[in-house]
């Protein structure tokens, strides 16, 4: 049964653990490398491996790969040999009474001098790479350890203390140096003393041309040259390519991506290497700049949108009061939301991709039951709503335009905030003081009326 605390609830965390999802610097590419046809352990190779560098309380330096809009702490594990060294019959573990507390999954290996990355969110069902414990911020000991080797099981102890957010603690050189704070954290690769700094890349245009190339700029900084500035984009009809950047004075990079045909989904980061061949990226991982070309986002408006329903009972279970959200058409024509998704993460756009075959009428109306219970019919989304009010999106071209948002980050004197009057634009549009209307026009409660709604919270 739909609770309105369901969706409330803080994730319980481990001690001093924060975790929060913005863009930010990283390190270049994560290396994880799970091998085809796994070479046998070797004892005295897998002897050799280094737990390299950790990070406790990661807020923005690596995005999930499996699961976007997270941030999971991660553990590196480093191979300094010439040859690939299998992780069979291995094991990583936050408690050194409990050194096989994760057994890492066969089929994995590390390449010669390379790196593997194990994000630290006791979410195991994500994949071989995601651990069965988190890490705190506060600082303890992780261990590498043989799951069979009674006569010397640990292969690495590695002994972290309290960081800061987005803080990185690890070996330079790589596998041998003293364990230490990082200038820069680099997950998945060699820690380095000072990669570029890269400020920001600029979002693609919107609506993004078809045929016509797009220009990128980028501002990177170094304390050493820059040598190569280059945006690395991918599409849909084709591979990972590269594009040169020329540099525009100050601190300024510019280039461009070919023009390519109608409905290509393009997606793109600038990657900056200095002279010491050190070398960073931005947007991360996961988290790349994205583009559908030709796509001209729909005229449609979030309307209104109930954070702490009381007083209007679900048409598919009465005995329950879901949050909503309430799409408007501003148009003298039906509109198709084939294609288009909502989303309470910024990071999430595609969370509810809404199904195909719904439109919204003519200067009239939808909503979508905030409810976690999308069982219910294609009006039931994937997720609820916080009572004390949340980001919402509207979303097309793949998740790529945000065609309209609001961001209520306090609770409302009626539990909704909407736009008066419908669909207005207008910047101070929005009021939190409309009384909940399901699917009909926007009004102000007056003092009496959204009174009585407040007591009952």
């Amino acid at each position: 049964m739909y609770c309105y605390f369901k969706r409330f609830l803080p994730r319980l965390l481990h001690a001093g653990l924060a975790i929060t999802v913005a863009a930010g610097l990283a390190a270049a590419f994560v290396y994880s490398v799970r091998a085809q046809a796994p070479a046998p352990a070797s004892p005295s190779s897998q002897s050799s491996l280094r737990i390299n560098e950790v990070m406790a309380d990661n807020e923005s330096t690596l995005a999930d790969p499996d699961e976007p809009g997270e941030a999971p702490d991660w553990i590196e594990i480093y191979n300094p040999t010439d040859a690939p060294v299998s992780l069979d019959g291995l094991a990583l573990s936050d408690d050194e009474e409990n050194p096989t507390k994760f057994p890492i999954t066969n089929g994995l290996t590390i390449p010669a001098f390379g790196f593997i990355l194990f994000y630290a969110d006791e979410d195991q069902r994500q994949g071989p790479q995601h651990t069965n414990f988190r890490l705190s911020a506060n600082g303890e000991d992780i261990v590498l350890a043989f799951i069979d080797n009674q006569q010397a099981p640990i292969i690495d102890f590695f002994d972290f203390p309290a960081l800061q957010p987005d803080q990185s603690y690890g070996r330079r050189p790589d596998g041998s140096g003293p364990p230490q704070v990082l200038d820069f954290a680099t997950p998945g690769a060699a820690n380095g003393g000072d990669p570029p700094r890269i400020l920001a890349v600029s979002p693609p245009p919107v609506p993004a041309p078809s045929f016509a190339p797009v220009t990128v700029t980028a501002s990177i900084t170094d304390i050493d040259a820059i040598v190569a500035a280059t945006i690395v984009f991918t599409t849909s009809i084709g591979g990972e390519q590269n594009a040169a950047m020329n540099h525009a004075g100050g601190d300024l990079y510019v280039g461009q991506i070919p023009g390519q045909p109608d409905g290509t989904l393009v997606s793109y980061f600038v990657r900056a290497t200095d002279e010491d061949g050190e070398n960073n990226r931005l947007p991360l991982p996961g988290n790349e700049h994205r583009y559908l070309t030709g796509y001209t986002p729909p005229p449609l408006i979030l309307n209104e949108i109930v954070y702490w329903n009381l007083t209007v009972p679900d048409p598919d279970e009465p005995a329950e009061f879901p949050d909503w959200i309430e799409i408007y058409n501003p148009t003298g024509a039906a509109i198709s939301l084939n294609g288009l998704s909502l989303s309470d993460n910024r990071d999430n756009p595609l969370k509810y991709q809404i199904p195909n075959g719904l439109s919204v009428p003519a200067n009239g109306r939808i909503v979508f039951l905030a409810d976690d219970d999308p069982g219910q019919g294609a009006l039931h989304l994937n997720f609820g709503l916080q009572a004390d009010g949340e980001y919402v999106g509207l979303y097309g071209g793949q998740g790529t335009v945000v065609i309209d948002s609001y961001d209520l980050n306090y609770r409302s004197r009626t539990g909704a905030a909407g736009r008066i009057p419908d669909g207005s634009t207008a910047a101070d549009a929005w009021s939190d003081t409309v009384c909940p209307t399901f699917n009909r026009p926007n009004r102000n409660c007056d003092k009496a009326q959204f009174l009585p709604l407040v007591n009952r919270q």
